[in-house]
Protein backbone atom coordinates (compact mmCIF):
# COMPACT_ATOMS: atom_id res chain seq x y z
CA UNK A 1 0.00 0.00 0.00
CA UNK A 2 1.39 3.47 -0.69
CA UNK A 3 1.30 6.07 2.05
CA UNK A 4 -0.26 9.32 0.84
CA UNK A 5 1.86 11.61 3.27
CA UNK A 6 0.76 14.83 1.53
CA UNK A 7 -2.85 13.86 2.31
CA UNK A 8 -5.17 16.34 4.14
CA UNK A 9 -5.64 15.87 8.16
CA UNK A 10 -8.74 13.15 8.59
CA UNK A 11 -10.62 16.31 10.24
CA UNK A 12 -9.95 18.17 7.00
CA UNK A 13 -11.90 15.05 5.16
CA UNK A 14 -14.63 14.08 7.62
CA UNK A 15 -17.35 14.80 4.82
CA UNK A 16 -15.80 13.13 2.28
CA UNK A 17 -15.10 10.26 4.28
CA UNK A 18 -18.41 9.97 5.97
CA UNK A 19 -19.96 9.82 2.62
CA UNK A 20 -17.60 7.55 1.06
CA UNK A 21 -17.85 5.22 4.18
CA UNK A 22 -21.85 5.48 4.02
CA UNK A 23 -21.91 4.66 -0.10
CA UNK A 24 -19.48 1.35 0.80
CA UNK A 25 -21.54 0.19 3.14
CA UNK A 26 -24.80 0.67 1.98
CA UNK A 27 -23.23 -1.45 -1.40
CA UNK A 28 -22.14 -4.75 0.81
CA UNK A 29 -25.59 -4.34 2.42
CA UNK A 30 -27.76 -4.88 -0.81
CA UNK A 31 -29.28 -7.97 -2.05
CA UNK A 32 -26.60 -8.23 -4.96
CA UNK A 33 -23.38 -9.56 -4.39
CA UNK A 34 -19.85 -7.16 -4.84
CA UNK A 35 -17.78 -8.61 -7.12
CA UNK A 36 -14.14 -9.37 -6.94
CA UNK A 37 -14.01 -6.05 -8.91
CA UNK A 38 -15.80 -3.26 -6.84
CA UNK A 39 -13.44 -4.60 -3.70
CA UNK A 40 -10.52 -3.49 -5.63
CA UNK A 41 -12.21 -0.05 -6.67
CA UNK A 42 -13.00 0.84 -3.22
CA UNK A 43 -9.68 0.17 -2.30
CA UNK A 44 -8.58 2.68 -4.62
CA UNK A 45 -10.72 5.21 -3.54
CA UNK A 46 -9.55 4.91 -0.11
CA UNK A 47 -6.31 4.15 0.37
CA UNK A 48 -4.54 5.39 -2.93
CA UNK A 49 -6.11 8.32 -3.22
CA UNK A 50 -6.42 11.68 -1.58
CA UNK A 51 -8.11 10.03 1.12
CA UNK A 52 -5.46 7.46 2.13
CA UNK A 53 -3.94 8.95 4.81
CA UNK A 54 -7.38 9.26 6.51
CA UNK A 55 -8.61 6.29 5.76
CA UNK A 56 -5.62 4.85 7.72
CA UNK A 57 -6.72 5.89 10.88
CA UNK A 58 -9.76 3.60 10.70
CA UNK A 59 -7.33 0.32 10.57
CA UNK A 60 -7.53 -0.36 14.31
CA UNK A 61 -11.06 -0.45 14.14
CA UNK A 62 -12.07 -4.48 12.81
CA UNK A 63 -15.43 -3.79 11.90
CA UNK A 64 -15.36 -0.30 10.61
CA UNK A 65 -15.67 -0.72 6.47
CA UNK A 66 -12.04 1.00 5.67
CA UNK A 67 -10.55 -1.85 7.49
CA UNK A 68 -12.65 -4.36 6.48
CA UNK A 69 -12.30 -3.39 2.73
CA UNK A 70 -8.69 -3.39 3.94
CA UNK A 71 -8.81 -7.04 4.82
CA UNK A 72 -10.52 -7.86 1.91
CA UNK A 73 -7.78 -6.44 -0.99
CA UNK A 74 -5.09 -8.07 1.04
CA UNK A 75 -6.88 -11.54 0.46
CA UNK A 76 -7.84 -10.89 -2.59
CA UNK A 77 -4.12 -10.56 -3.49
CA UNK A 78 -2.87 -13.17 -1.77
CA UNK A 79 -5.24 -15.39 -3.49
CA UNK A 80 -3.86 -14.28 -6.78
CA UNK A 81 0.02 -14.14 -5.83
CA UNK A 82 -0.64 -17.89 -4.27
CA UNK A 83 -3.92 -19.05 -5.20
CA UNK A 84 -2.99 -22.90 -3.35
CA UNK A 85 -2.32 -21.57 -0.01
CA UNK A 86 -4.63 -18.96 0.14
CA UNK A 87 -7.57 -21.05 0.60
CA UNK A 88 -7.63 -23.90 2.53
CA UNK A 89 -10.78 -26.47 2.55
CA UNK A 90 -11.89 -27.12 6.47
CA UNK A 91 -12.25 -30.61 4.70
CA UNK A 92 -8.68 -30.54 5.83
CA UNK A 93 -9.29 -31.40 9.48
CA UNK A 94 -11.77 -34.26 8.63
CA UNK A 95 -15.11 -31.18 9.40
CA UNK A 96 -18.17 -31.74 7.29
CA UNK A 97 -20.91 -29.48 7.74
CA UNK A 98 -23.91 -27.60 5.89
CA UNK A 99 -21.33 -26.10 3.34
CA UNK A 100 -18.38 -26.35 1.89
CA UNK A 101 -16.12 -23.97 3.88
CA UNK A 102 -12.49 -22.37 3.33
CA UNK A 103 -10.16 -20.10 5.79
CA UNK A 104 -9.11 -17.50 3.59
CA UNK A 105 -5.67 -16.46 4.52
CA UNK A 106 -3.98 -13.28 4.18
CA UNK A 107 -0.10 -12.60 3.58
CA UNK A 108 1.18 -13.25 7.10
CA UNK A 109 -0.80 -17.03 6.84
CA UNK A 110 -3.49 -15.64 9.06
CA UNK A 111 -6.99 -16.94 8.31
CA UNK A 112 -9.31 -13.85 8.20
CA UNK A 113 -12.38 -14.96 6.36
CA UNK A 114 -14.36 -17.80 6.33
CA UNK A 115 -15.55 -18.33 2.29
CA UNK A 116 -18.68 -20.67 1.92
CA UNK A 117 -19.17 -21.10 -1.94
CA UNK A 118 -23.09 -21.26 -2.59
CA UNK A 119 -22.51 -23.58 -4.94
CA UNK A 120 -21.26 -25.77 -2.08
CA UNK A 121 -24.35 -25.47 0.26
CA UNK A 122 -25.85 -28.88 0.87
CA UNK A 123 -30.07 -29.24 0.06
CA UNK A 124 -32.19 -29.98 3.19
CA UNK A 125 -35.23 -30.91 1.68
CA UNK A 126 -36.84 -32.00 4.99
CA UNK A 127 -36.45 -28.10 6.35
CA UNK A 128 -37.10 -26.62 2.98
CA UNK A 129 -34.02 -25.05 2.75
CA UNK A 130 -32.92 -24.79 -0.61
CA UNK A 131 -28.80 -25.13 -1.31
CA UNK A 132 -27.39 -21.93 -1.79
CA UNK A 133 -29.47 -20.05 0.41
CA UNK A 134 -27.49 -19.74 3.31
CA UNK A 135 -25.43 -16.77 1.82
CA UNK A 136 -28.20 -14.81 1.98
CA UNK A 137 -29.31 -15.40 5.46
CA UNK A 138 -25.90 -15.05 6.92
CA UNK A 139 -25.94 -11.60 5.08
CA UNK A 140 -28.79 -10.50 6.18
CA UNK A 141 -27.74 -11.37 9.73
CA UNK A 142 -25.47 -8.64 9.52
CA UNK A 143 -27.93 -6.26 8.27
CA UNK A 144 -29.95 -6.90 10.73
CA UNK A 145 -27.24 -6.27 13.35
CA UNK A 146 -25.77 -3.40 12.30
CA UNK A 147 -25.85 -1.40 15.58
CA UNK A 148 -23.41 -4.43 16.67
CA UNK A 149 -26.02 -5.49 19.83
CA UNK A 150 -25.14 -9.00 18.93
CA UNK A 151 -21.76 -10.96 18.51
CA UNK A 152 -22.66 -11.36 14.78
CA UNK A 153 -19.23 -11.11 12.96
CA UNK A 154 -19.98 -9.12 9.80
CA UNK A 155 -20.80 -11.38 6.57
CA UNK A 156 -20.65 -9.99 2.63
CA UNK A 157 -22.69 -11.80 0.27
CA UNK A 158 -19.86 -11.78 -2.41
CA UNK A 159 -18.82 -13.20 -5.76
CA UNK A 160 -14.45 -13.62 -5.40
CA UNK A 161 -12.39 -16.48 -6.64
CA UNK A 162 -15.10 -16.88 -9.47
CA UNK A 163 -17.43 -18.10 -7.23
CA UNK A 164 -20.48 -16.53 -5.42
CA UNK A 165 -21.38 -16.92 -1.86
CA UNK A 166 -20.64 -16.16 2.03
CA UNK A 167 -17.52 -14.87 3.45
CA UNK A 168 -17.42 -14.58 6.73
CA UNK A 169 -14.68 -12.15 8.99
CA UNK A 170 -12.73 -13.88 11.58
CA UNK A 171 -12.42 -12.69 15.14
CA UNK A 172 -8.70 -12.34 15.62
CA UNK A 173 -6.18 -14.56 18.18
CA UNK A 174 -8.62 -17.76 17.26
CA UNK A 175 -7.85 -21.49 16.96
CA UNK A 176 -8.66 -23.95 14.35
CA UNK A 177 -10.76 -25.65 15.90
CA UNK A 178 -13.13 -22.15 16.82
CA UNK A 179 -12.71 -21.56 13.46
CA UNK A 180 -14.13 -25.31 12.33
CA UNK A 181 -16.96 -24.05 14.40
CA UNK A 182 -17.36 -20.44 13.17
CA UNK A 183 -17.64 -21.93 9.19
CA UNK A 184 -20.60 -24.32 10.76
CA UNK A 185 -18.63 -27.66 10.85
CA UNK A 186 -18.97 -30.54 12.55
CA UNK A 187 -16.21 -32.05 14.04
CA UNK A 188 -17.23 -35.62 15.05
CA UNK A 189 -16.71 -37.32 19.00
CA UNK A 190 -14.89 -40.06 20.01
CA UNK A 191 -11.63 -40.75 19.25
CA UNK A 192 -11.99 -39.54 15.68
CA UNK A 193 -13.20 -36.09 16.99
CA UNK A 194 -10.27 -36.01 19.74
CA UNK A 195 -7.36 -36.26 17.06
CA UNK A 196 -9.12 -33.34 15.36
CA UNK A 197 -9.47 -31.09 17.65
CA UNK A 198 -6.28 -31.85 18.98
CA UNK A 199 -4.49 -30.89 15.37
CA UNK A 200 -7.35 -28.28 15.25
CA UNK A 201 -6.33 -26.54 18.41
CA UNK A 202 -2.47 -26.93 17.58
CA UNK A 203 -2.25 -24.77 14.60
CA UNK A 204 -3.06 -21.29 15.20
Amino acid sequence: MQIIKNAPPPEMRKEDLEATFKSMKERFYSPEPVTEEEIEKMYNTLFESDLGRASQTFLGDQNHIASLIFSLHEVIQHHRDAPSSALVSTATFGCEGSSDSYFVKGRSNQSLWVFKPALGEKVYSSEGIPGGGVAVREHFATIANDEGIYPIPFTAHVILFSREGSLQQVAPGRSYFQLLEAAGGFVPYGAEGGAIREEATRII
